[in-house]
């Protein structure tokens, strides 16, 4: 028999969409939704042929539609917490609390303080970013702007931790229901920014650097490796590019039976897009080479493009089109945008209008951790057009530039990355999600940096 969920008439299809991702996503529960005008402030779940109705805050979802997507209607900081003690609930780690988003501040009737819904919905959709006008030099919404930042939840998944503590809370009174077991999965992505090292390839790029090694870093030994590093190219082709280390990245992933993402810019609508055309023969045996191994193909949605309709939609034409003349079939297409580019009032909608399948662009760049607050991939929603859409986001989690460059965590190439890594693999682990790595073809020039991936290959799988 089905769940039955009663709520207040507000918001209706914002409820259905946070009641999808909890309900049938993620716990696996056949259920119903009924809108009850005489309800208010609270949902109630029940199930036939059990007597007792459970109570949970209903806060976000009665907020008055002119202050909907305002800064009226953010959470109250600093957020109060719960302690977890008082219910069966399997978290992660040994957190002794959760954090209240949306809520209310005595328990009463409700089973428990949280408004898990609303609080949900807000991180699933990115509520805070429609009302922030924070941004970086790259028009992004930055980590440090986010309340999990502020409220230091950010590598922690909170909707994971929630629907944990709705689970304990109905499975005590419905103990023949049943949820869904979900399987782990270490998902691996490549974005192709730079597959080759210019200098080694293009006349005018090795006299710019050259000119810097004289003139800014006053080295005549650079000048005279770089010089070297160019003619031993021309004789023995790629193998000599320290960038193009795909068969290596592939060769690593195939030994511990894990399926690789290679994701491709195909149209250029900023100088920062780097340098390389899609329609290069060397490219088009590299992405055909990438499929017949059995990797992924994917769309690198150039630097404009994350709120450019016509933009990315000829560039996923240009990918496709490439992939017709090279035979490639796909039955999913996805990918991300470049530089992490991100608006939440149009991309993720111009993804689906597209006709992509999934993209995986929501992951902050100056900091590791769970932007939607969810480490198993979920169907997507327009707080704009106020509608559920067939799109699919697959969280990224963990980049090697966030951890490593200085501009972000400054962490390096060492044991502290690796632990980072791994501490959120373990997290992903224990709600049976999907842990999503980015790591740049480009970046294994690093001292250690190929060493850390095998081992996080080896280890995170």
């Amino acid at each position: 028999m089905s769940l039955i969920i009663e709520h207040p008439d507000t918001w209706v299809t914002e409820r259905h969409y946070v009641f999808q991702v909890i309900f049938s996503e993620l716990l696996g529960i056949d259920w119903e939704a009924k809108a009850n005008v005489n309800l208010c402030n609270a949902v109630i779940l029940k199930k036939n042929g059990v007597e007792k109705e459970l109570f949970f805050p209903d806060i976000l979802f009665n907020t008055d539609p002119k202050n909907w997507l305002k800064k009226d209607s953010l959470p109250s900081e600093p957020l109060k917490k719960i302690d977890v003690e008082f219910f069966d609930v399997d978290l992660s780690s040994d957190f002794n609390s959760i954090p209240i988003i949306y809520g209310v501040n005595e328990k009463g009737n409700f089973e428990c303080q949280i408004d898990i819904f609303g609080s949900c919905f807000f991180l699933l959709t990115r509520y805070e970013e429609a009302v922030s006008d924070i941004k970086d030099e790259h028009e992004r919404f930055p980590a440090s702007a986010s309340l999990a930042s502020r409220e230091n939840f950010i590598e922690r998944p909170l909707v994971n931790e929630y629907v944990e503590l709705l689970w304990s809370l109905l499975k005590k009174n419905c103990p023949t229901l049943r949820r869904k077991k979900h399987k782990y999965n270490f998902y691996i992505s490549c974005d192709v920014d730079k597959p080759f090292d210019d200098a080694l390839w293009k006349w005018k790029y090795l006299l710019r650097r050259s000119f810097g090694d004289i003139v800014r870093r006053k080295s005549a030994s650079l000048f005279l490796n770089r010089v070297s590093d160019y003619y031993k190219a021309q004789k023995y082709g790629l193998v000599r590019d320290p960038y193009f280390t795909f068969d290596w990245m592939m060769n690593v992933c195939e030994e511990n039976n894990i399926q690789n993402s290679f994701y491709f810019i195909t149209d250029h609508s900023s100088k920062l897009d780097g340098t390389y055309l899609i329609s290069e023969e060397r490219i088009r045996k590299l992405m055909r080479s990438i499929y017949d191994r059995g990797h992924i193909l994917g769309l690198h949605g150039s630097y404009n493009s994350y709120n450019d309709l016509t933009q990315l939609k000829k560039e996923f034409f240009i990918l496709k089109q490439t992939c017709d003349n090279l035979k490639i079939k796909q039955s999913k297409w996805g990918g991300r945008q470049h530089v992490l580019r991100f608006d939440v009032k149009n991309t993720l909608d111009h993804w689906d209008a597209i006709g992509m399948d999934y993209d995986s662009t929501l992951g902050f760049a100056d900091r590791v951790g769970f932007r939607t607050g969810c480490c198993h991939r979920h169907s997507t929603y327009s707080l704009f057009r106020r509608i559920p859409m067939a799109l699919v986001e697959r969280p990224l989690m963990a980049m090697e530039v966030t951890l490593a460059a200085p501009r972000y965590m400054n962490m390096g190439y060492d044991k502290k990355m690796k632990e980072k890594i791994m501490s959120l693999s373990k997290t992903v682990k224990h709600y049976g999600g999907e842990f999503s790595l980015l790591w740049h073809n480009s970046n294994f020039t690093e001292v250690n940096s190929k060493q850390i991936f095998c081992d996080l290959v080896l280890e995170c799988k």
